[in-house]
C-alpha cells in the first residue's frame, strides 16, 4: 500500500501534467486564430474599373500581401520555437501560467500590428509599433525559458547547456529587433524588408545543431 507522501507526489505530478497540457492547448489554439485572422486585413474594393484595379493591385494589395506573409512567417517561427521548448517543461506554477498568458496576448496583437502597417504604410509609427510588438513577444517567450530553467521545471536529462542554447537562440532575434528600432526612425520601409533576417539567424542556429530536439 502506498504511503501518503508517495500518493501526494503522484497527484502533484498528475496535476502538473494536466496544467501543462492545458497551456499547450491554449498556445496552439491562440496561434491558430492569430494566423487565420491575419488575412482579414487585406481587402480589395469592389466595382473598380480595370485601370484602377491594376493600380490598386500594385500600390496596395501586393505590399499588403508582403506584410501578411511576413507576419505569418513570424507567427510560424514563434509557434515552432514554443513547440520545441514546451516539450522541455515538466512543471508549471502561477508565474509560468501568467507568462504564457502575456506571451499569447502579445501574439494576438500581431494581426493588429500587421493591419496597422497595411493601412498606414507611410507612417513610421506603424512600423515601430509592429517592431516593438514582435520584440516584446520574443522577450516574454525568453522569460518563460529563463524562469523554467532557474526553477528547475525542466524534464530530467535537460542540462544547463541545453537551456543556454535555447536561450541564445531565442535572444538572438531580440538583439536584431532592438538594433532595428533606431533605423526605423530613418527608413521604416527598409526595416520591414529586413525583418525576416532574425528568423534566418534562428534557422542557421538550428542547422548548426544548437537546437536540442
Amino acid at each position: 500500500m502506498k504511503n501518503k507522501s508517495s500518493w501526494v507526489e503522484e497527484n502533484i505530478e498528475m496535476l502538473n501534467d494536466r496544467s501543462m497540457k492545458r497551456i499547450f492547448s491554449l498556445t496552439d489554439a491562440t496561434f491558430g486564430v492569430a494566423m487565420t485572422i491575419l488575412i482579414l486585413s487585406i481587402d480589395i474594393p469592389s466595382g473598380l474599373p480595370e485601370n484602377m484595379l491594376s493600380d490598386i493591385l500594385f500600390r496596395q494589395t501586393i505590399p499588403a500581401l508582403f506584410i501578411y506573409i511576413l507576419s505569418f512567417i513570424i507567427l510560424g517561427a514563434f509557434w515552432n520555437e514554443t513547440h520545441y521548448h514546451n516539450h522541455l517543461i515538466s512543471k508549471s506554477d502561477v508565474v509560468i501560467s501568467w507568462l504564457y498568458i502575456f506571451f499569447l496576448m502579445f501574439i494576438c496583437v500581431i494581426p493588429f500590428s500587421s493591419s496597422f502597417v497595411i493601412h498606414y504604410p507611410d507612417e513610421k509609427r506603424s512600423a515601430l509599433f509592429y517592431l516593438l510588438n514582435v520584440l516584446v513577444a520574443n522577450i516574454t517567450n525568453l522569460l518563460i525559458i529563463i524562469y523554467t530553467w532557474k526553477n528547475n521545471y525542466t524534464k530530467p536529462g535537460i542540462t544547463d547547456n541545453h537551456c543556454k542554447n535555447i536561450i541564445f537562440r531565442i535572444a538572438a532575434p531580440s538583439l536584431f529587433y532592438i538594433l532595428f528600432i533606431p533605423f526605423a526612425f530613418f527608413n521604416h520601409h527598409w526595416v520591414l524588408f529586413v525583418m525576416p533576417l532574425p528568423m534566418l539567424v534562428q534557422i542557421i542556429l538550428n542547422a548548426t545543431k544548437k537546437r536540442i530536439i
